[in-house]
């Protein structure tokens, strides 16, 4: 789109010299085939008005021309103004939409003692087709057809359905011992966990027993209570699904754990040595 001012358009100049132009050689060739005295009287001057309507004509018409092609330039430069603002917003409300997750994560971070890592990429999962050019404040989904938010709460309440059933199973028995089962399932909460940048500030070292099921290279370590922690995680998506859906008919109920006091014992004995 050409965005230079009216006097640099060379169609406008085009039509308006060519008009002219045109207007005087037309005038010239009425003036060299007839006889023309000097005469300012009524009639003299109907007479004119009778012998030079083509060139009087010529020159309205491009007036009138060159005035449509004025105001189709002005049209485009209105428009390409307009562009210009809209890109001007967008791009700011980018930045402002990105910062208000950030200030949103930060005071969940200073109330719960929590750290969540990777705000930009989080953002990002959250909100996978925004950019400079276009913001949407609603949740959308990737090029996959995902939305995070929403996968990200299905796996959760996997995770707590999975959990109160291992709750049930250990608050029968006596002996608190670690089985292939559970250690996949904790490998399956971290990472759940991990894909939110959610990480508590203190936790447990995993004993050296447990690296084949809970490798140092990708998970911190254990919480110190599991429960607490999954309340935490839980009230995290809250927030989340909170920014993500600014009204009430698109968010879905996050349920938590029933509480099993020997869970937590028995989280604990991965930092500690195999039988």
């Amino acid at each position: 789109m050409n965005h230079k001012p009216l006097s640099k358009s060379w169609l406008f100049w085009l039509i308006f010299i060519f008009g002219v132009v045109t207007a005087i050689v037309t005038t010239v060739v009425i003036t060299s085939n007839n006889n023309f005295i000097r005469c300012a009287d009524v009639q003299c001057f109907s007479n004119f008005l009778e012998y030079f309507v083509i060139p009087i004509k010529i020159l309205s018409a491009t007036f009138f021309v060159a005035g449509f092609v004025a105001v189709i330039h002005r049209s485009k430069q209105t428009y390409h103004q307009i562009e210009i603002s809209l890109k001007q917003n967008s791009f700011k409300n980018y930045l402002d939409h990105k910062a208000e997750l950030a200030e949103v994560l930060n005071a969940f971070e200073e109330e719960f003692q929590v750290e969540v890592k990777g705000k930009h990429s989080l953002y990002r999962k959250l909100f996978p087709r925004n950019s400079t050019q276009e913001v949407s404040f609603l949740t959308h989904a990737d090029n996959d057809g995902d939305i995070f938010i929403d996968n990200t709460i299905t796996n959760f309440h996997k995770c707590i359905d999975k959990y109160n059933e291992f709750g049930k199973v250990y608050s029968s028995k006596k002996d608190m011992t670690p089985n292939q089962y559970f250690s996949r399932w904790l490998a399956d909460y971290f990472l759940l966990t991990m894909e939110l940048g959610f990480y508590e500030k203190s936790t447990n070292k995993t004993h050296s027993d447990w690296y084949g099921h809970l490798s140092p290279d990708l998970f911190k370590g254990i919480p110190k209570d599991i429960e607490k922690h999954i309340l935490t995680l839980g009230k995290l998506l809250l927030e989340l699904q909170h920014f993500c859906y600014p009204t009430k008919n698109e968010r879905v109920e996050i349920y938590f754990p029933t509480h099993y006091h020997k869970m937590k014992g028995l989280v604990h004995l991965y930092s500690q040595p195999k039988n």
